[in-house]
């Protein structure tokens, strides 16, 4: 059965085990948010915002450089804060896939 939602285009029902952010109340209540998806989706936004903020906080140490340095990329490899900062792009990823 599908149902337009004010939101989003369309959805669609789908299993009970991963069900839409918005789902429509068989009560006939309307729409109402899957809190569960809501959660991961913003534990979701909290880690590339971490993640940003890592990498970049490691990439202003570095010296200004001519625009488009190819060696850039390689002397932010060798910064543990800027490597680090791909654990959380990582788990942010997990997490937006699992809130879809």
């Amino acid at each position: 059965m599908t149902r337009a939602c004010p939101f989003t285009a369309t959805i669609a029902h789908t299993s009970a085990a991963f069900p839409p952010w918005w789902v429509w109340d068989e009560l006939g209540k309307g729409w109402r948010v899957n809190g569960g998806a809501a959660l991961l989706a913003l534990a979701s936004a909290t880690f590339y915002g971490l993640s940003s903020a890592l990498q970049q906080r490691a990439a202003k140490q570095e010296r200004p450089r001519p625009a488009l340095d190819p060696r850039l990329l390689l002397r932010l490899l060798s910064r543990p804060m800027w490597m680090f900062g791909w654990l959380p792009d990582g788990a942010a990823t997990v997490l937006q896939a699992l809130a879809l």
